[in-house]
Order: structure tokens, then sequence, then C-alpha cells
């Protein structure tokens, strides 16, 4: 299933700007709001199952987890330097990147909640998978997988884009046809992209374990140092207060997501090997 998806996310790197991107990254949104409002329909029309009171049981072991795929599936600061350059109006960056933080974490959190109060403690990993067999599934991981494709490129573009601006086909003692140049890389990226999917088991936790280490660097430690070092003869009091809570909320998140996400990894993987 990887390998055939991988197959057919291909075709979608051959594009040579973000705009092209941008129609693409709009239709996997469509795609997902599909399957977003699907799981919430069947969630309210079985809101008479639901248990309130079970959202406030936290199990200290999963909860690290859990807030570090929650912040890998909010960096995606590889690729905003390059939606800021393709914006025809750049003083609108702020506000467009605001209010796109806003509304997905809206509805992350509502999605989030629904499902859970309507599978409680038979709740997977992936949600969609809690969803009985049938018509509703089926559509929801149809439309999943569209979203996969279609967003695909506006996470890969950006590697495309810094490895041709790093290397020329002229870097090389042989000369590279300039189309040779531009298969090659597309297709090699989507190769290498595809490895990790086929060889990791267990790949939400294998996430979560990088995302402790990069994205609670990428989203509270590195931001706040540069702010510190930057603006440090402009910052008040509060600035300083505000600026250290937020480094040390990262340096716990990235020391508890590392040791928690470890330790089920490797539980995992050790119970995975013991059963072969």
């Amino acid at each position: 299933m990887d390998v055939i998806a991988a197959a057919v996310s291909l075709p979608t790197l051959f594009v040579k700007n973000l705009s092209q991107v941008a129609w693409m990254s709009l239709l996997s949104v469509i795609a997902l709001m599909v399957a977003v409002v699907a799981v919430l329909a069947y969630g309210i029309a079985h809101e008479y199952s639901w248990a309130p009171r079970e959202i406030l049981v936290w199990n200290i072991d999963k909860v690290p987890v859990s807030f570090a795929i929650v912040i890998f599936s909010y960096i995606c600061h590889p690729v905003l330097p390059g939606v800021e350059a393709s914006m025809e109006n750049k003083s609108k960056y702020r506000t467009m990147l605001a209010l796109s933080y806003f509304f997905v974490a809206i509805v992350k959190v509502v999605f989030s909640v629904c499902a859970f109060l309507s599978f409680s403690s038979n709740i997977q990993d992936v949600i969609v998978n809690s969803l009985p067999v049938g018509v509703i599934r089926s559509l929801v991981n149809a439309f999943l997988l569209l979203n996969g494709i279609f967003s695909y490129p506006f996470c890969v573009i950006t590697i495309i884009q810094t490895i041709e601006e790093s290397v020329s086909p002229d870097s090389f003692s042989c000369k590279i046809p300039d189309l040779v140049w531009f298969i090659g890389i597309r297709v090699s990226t989507n190769f290498l992209t595809l490895l990790p999917a086929i060889i990791i088991p267990h790949f939400a936790l294998f996430m979560a374990f990088i995302s402790s280490l990069t994205g609670s660097a990428i989203a509270f430690i590195l931001p706040v140092i540069f702010h510190l070092v930057i603006k440090q003869h402009e910052l008040k009091l509060y600035h300083y207060i505000f600026d250290i809570s937020v480094l040390i909320f990262g340096f716990l998140a990235a020391a508890l997501g590392l040791v928690y996400s470890g330790k089920s990894l490797f539980e995992d993987l050790f119970h995975h090997h013991s059963n072969k």
C-alpha cells in the first residue's frame, strides 16, 4: 500500500512553484474536511454513549507521547519562508499564519474530543480505524488517502527546491542533462520518503520520538533563544519571564517526550520481535 501511494504521489512532485502546490493543498484540505465531518457526524449520531468524565483520565505514559505527536502535527516551519516568498501581498502573511493555526487548532480539538467520546477506551492509534467496518469507514479512508496524496507535495517541494538551489548539474564531473536532473531529484526524493514508511514499524511512535527533539526545538526552544538574543535590548521584564517559561516548557516537553516515546517504541519493537 505504501508503494502504491508513493507511486500515485510521484506525479504531484513535478510542479515548479508553490502557487501550483497551493491548488493541490486546497484539494487536500477539502478531502480532509470531508473525512473530519464524516467522523464528527458518526460521533454526534452516537452521543448517547458519550462519557465526558473519561476525558479527565490521564495515562502518564501516553500523555508525553501524544503531546509529541501533536507538536509534530504543527511543525510546518521549513515551508513557511517559501510560502511567504510566494505570496503576492506579503503584508498579510502574519494574519494568514495566525488564522491558519487558529482554525487548525479548533478543528483538531473538536475532532479529537468528539472521537474520544465516541470510541472511549476502544479508540485506536489511527482514529478512523475505530469506525465500524462499512461504508463510512471506507469513505473516510478514501478521502484521507486523497488528503495524503495532495498534501504530499507541500511537504516535499521545499526539500526539492533546497537541493536544486544547493546543487546544480554542472557540479558533477560528467554532464547531466537538465531533464534527467529534474526527474532524478523528484524520483529520488519520492523514494527516500517511501523508505521510512516501509522499514520503520510503529511509525507514529518513531515520529513522536523524533518530534520530541526536533519539534520541541523548532517550536519552543530555538525561537525563544533567537528572540532573547536578537531583541535583548528591547525586552521588558515580563518578556523575559514569558520567554523563559516557554523555554523551560520546551525542554520539559522534549525530555519527557524522548523518555516516554523511546520507552514505548522500545517495548513495541521488543514485543514485535518476540512474536516472530
